[in-house]
């Protein structure tokens, strides 16, 4: 088997509204392609949208499990969808015992946001140059400016772990955002 494309997407399994999943689908439909994904929970932990995604006739495999048929898949959509509810429901008895117990949620939230966001731009600043390079040296993509960005060493924002599709499109967008309010306030 050889792969053609690799996609990331940033939205929960549990939304519907999943646009990197309709691009995924027109891509497959265009080429004829499978789609490969690790695991079904990974896809989806909503049962519509695996039940959409097989009647759109698109092929697809669950490379943790190769062998599920339409049926299999389904059960097992099911499962996923149960456990991603049973998730929240715990997460949200989990906020409220914290705060039945006088956690105030959030309490020093306005403060870390500000912190953080003055972090993320100075990180964003110090990225900009390798950034503008790796424009400047043809690479325009996301993916292409990814594999650079790891060919070339560069360190991600936090400094820690490994650049993702999700990472340099955050990069991205956040250095357009500064670069935005810069040239305003040169004018």
């Amino acid at each position: 088997m050889e792969f053609v494309k690799f996609y990331e997407e940033v939205v929960s399994g549990r939304k519907r509204k999943r646009p990197t999943l309709k691009k995924i689908i027109r891509f497959c439909r265009k080429h004829g392609a499978t789609l490969v994904i690790c695991k079904l929970d990974r896809l989806a932990r909503n049962v519509r949208v695996i039940l959409d995604l097989l009647d759109s006739g698109i092929k697809f495999i669950v490379a943790e499990k190769p062998e599920l048929d339409r049926y299999e898949i389904l059960r097992q959509a099911v499962d996923d969808e149960k456990e991603g509810a049973t998730i929240a429901e715990r997460t949200s008895k989990g906020l409220q015992e914290a705060k039945r117990n006088g956690v105030e949620l959030g309490k020093n939230g306005k403060v870390l946001a500000q912190r953080n966001k003055k972090k993320s731009e100075e990180r964003m600043i110090e990225l900009t140059p390798h950034f503008k390079q790796i424009r400047l040296d043809g690479f325009i993509s996301e993916g292409q400016t990814l594999r650079q960005l790891v060919e070339r060493r560069i360190p991600t924002p936090s400094g820690k772990g490994r650049w993702h599709l999700s990472t340099v499109h955050y990069a991205m967008t956040k250095i357009k955002t500064i670069e935005a309010r810069q040239r305003k306030n040169v004018l």
